[in-house]
C-alpha cells in the first residue's frame, strides 16, 4: 500500500528525531559548528516561508545574458513559474501538483547509506514546500541547459528537493542558481538533490550559490550511476554566512565516470564547508575532483575529499586536488583528501596545497609595469579561472567571472581578460 504525503513525511521527522542533528564531536563536522542555529534562526527554523500563491514575482529578477535556457522559478521554496518547451519524452513536475501518493512515491528518498548522511536530509524531506521530479526517457535530449532559478528573500525559510532521472542514453544540462534579492534577518535555505543515470547517459548539473550573507545553506547531492554514464558537476559558492554542501557519487556500472568541481570564494567571517565522497563499485570506473578557495578576512573553507574503490572496480582511476589562495593572515582553510583502496589493479592519486600568492609572480608582473593591485588581482583571477574554465557554458562562466570579482578595487579591467 503507497503510503500518503503526510505519512512519508512523518516517517522523515522521526527519521530526522533518531538521527539527531550532527555536532561537532562527529568527524565530519569537527570543523562546522551549527549548534548556534537555534540562537540566531529562531525557534521556527524548521519551518518554511508560508504558502501564499498570490505572491508576485519580483520585477527585478536576476538574469545571466547570453544564456539560452528553459526555466524553472523557485521564489519562496514555492515553484512559481516553468518553462513549457518541454520536448516529447522529458516529464517535469513539482512536488506540489503531484496528489499523495504519486508524490511519495517519487519522492527521493534519504541515502541512508551515504557516509555523508546526517539528519538535515530527512529533515528537508519532512519539510520540503516543493521541487520538480523531471524524468527523461531513453534517447531524450534537453535541447537547452535547464536553469532553476531559487529566489529568497527574508520572508521566512525555505526547503526544496529535487529529483532528476535520465533513461538509457540520455541527456541533460541543469543550472541551479540560488540568489538573495533582499537581506535582513538571518534565514536558513536547505536543498536536496537526487540523479539517477541509467547506462550511457549523460548529465551536469551546475551550482551558483549568491545567498545573502547572513544565510545559511545546507544541501546534498546524491548520484546514482550506471554502467558508462557521464556526470559532471560544478559547484560556486559565493554568498551564505554558513554553507554545507555534501556530494555523494556512486559509480555502480563499469565504465561510470563522474567529475566535481567546486570554487568558493570567500570574505569576512564566512565558513564554507564541502565534502565529497565518491565510491568505485564497478570496473574501470573514473573520477576526478577539483576543489579550490580564495580566501580573505576571516572567512574559513572546508574541504574534505574522499574516494573508496570497493573490491571488484578493478582498473579504477580516481584523481583528486584541493588547491587554496590565502590573502590574509586570519583567514582558515581546513582540508583532507582521502582515499580507501581495497583492490589491487588501479590508480588513485591527490595532493592539496594551501599558501599566499607567489612572490615570483607577482614581482614579474611590476617588472612589466603593472601596479602592485592590479597584479595580485590577475594572479587571484587566474588562480580561481583555472577551475571556472571548467563550466559548460560560455556564458554561465563570464557571468559567474563577472559576480567573483566584481569586488575587487580594479574589477572594471578586468573584462579585459575574462574573454
Amino acid at each position: 500500500m503507497t503510503e500518503s504525503w503526510q505519512q512519508w513525511r512523518e516517517k522523515m521527522r522521526q527519521l530526522a528525531r533518531r538521527t539527531g542533528l550532527p555536532d561537532r564531536h562527529q568527524e565530519l563536522w569537527k570543523y562546522t559548528d551549527i549548534e548556534s542555529i537555534h540562537e540566531i534562526m529562531g525557534n521556527n527554523w524548521r519551518q518554511g516561508s508560508p504558502a501564499d500563491s498570490k505572491t508576485a514575482l519580483p520585477d527585478d529578477m536576476p538574469s545571466i545574458d547570453g544564456l539560452e535556457a528553459l526555466r524553472i522559478v523557485i521564489f519562496r521554496g514555492q515553484l512559481h513559474a516553468a518553462s513549457d518547451q518541454l520536448p516529447a519524452g522529458v516529464e517535469m513536475v513539482p512536488w506540489s501538483q503531484m496528489d499523495g501518493a504519486t508524490a511519495s512515491e517519487r519522492l527521493p528518498a534519504p541515502a541512508q547509506h551515504s557516509p555523508l548522511f546526517h539528519a538535515f536530509d530527512p529533515l528537508n524531506a519532512a519539510l520540503m514546500q516543493d521541487g520538480v521530479c523531471l524524468r527523461l526517457a531513453a534517447g531524450v535530449s534537453l535541447p537547452r541547459p535547464l536553469l532553476i532559478l531559487h529566489l529568497h528573500d527574508d520572508s521566512g525559510h525555505s526547503h526544496v528537493r529535487h529529483r532528476l532521472h535520465l533513461g538509457k542514453g540520455a541527456h541533460a544540462d541543469v543550472i541551479a542558481h540560488d540568489v538573495a534579492i533582499s537581506s535582513g534577518q538571518p534565514r536558513l535555505r536547505t536543498a536536496y538533490w537526487q540523479v539517477e543515470l541509467e547506462a550511457a547517459a549523460t548529465a551536469t548539473l551546475s551550482r551558483l550559490q549568491q545567498l545573502a550573507a547572513s544565510d545559511w545553506h545546507i544541501g546534498g547531492l546524491h548520484v546514482q550511476q550506471a554502467a558508462n554514464s557521464q556526470f559532471s558537476a560544478h559547484s560556486v559558492e559565493l554568498g551564505g554566512a554558513l554553507v554545507r554542501m555534501d556530494t555523494a557519487v556512486q559509480l555502480s556500472g563499469e565504465g561510470a565516470a563522474s567529475q566535481v568541481n567546486a570554487l568558493l570564494q570567500l570574505a569576512a567571517s564566512q565558513h564554507v564547508d564541502h565534502h565529497v565522497h565518491i565510491a568505485h563499485m564497478a570496473k574501470a570506473t573514473r573520477s576526478e575532483q577539483n576543489m579550490r578557495s580564495v580566501l580573505d578576512g576571516h572567512s574559513h573553507a572546508v574541504c574534505n575529499s574522499s574516494v573508496h574503490v570497493h573490491k571488484g572496480a578493478c582498473g579504477s582511476d580516481a584523481g583528486q586536488r584541493s588547491d587554496h589562495l590565502l590573502l590574509s593572515r586570519t583567514a582558515q582553510v581546513d582540508t583532507k583528501p582521502e582515499m580507501e583502496i581495497d583492490h589491487d589493479d588501479v590508480r588513485c592519486a591527490h595532493g592539496a596545497t594551501v599558501g599566499q600568492l607567489d612572490e615570483a609572480q607577482r614581482f614579474y608582473l611590476r617588472s612589466r609595469g603593472i601596479s602592485e593591485a592590479m597584479s595580485q588581482e590577475m594572479l587571484i583571477f587566474a588562480f580561481a579561472d583555472a577551475l571556472l574554465a571548467r563550466l559548460p557554458h560560455p556564458a554561465l562562466r563570464r557571468y559567474v567571472e563577472q559576480q567573483c570579482f566584481a569586488r575587487l578595487p580594479h574589477s572594471a579591467d578586468l573584462p579585459e581578460l575574462i574573454r
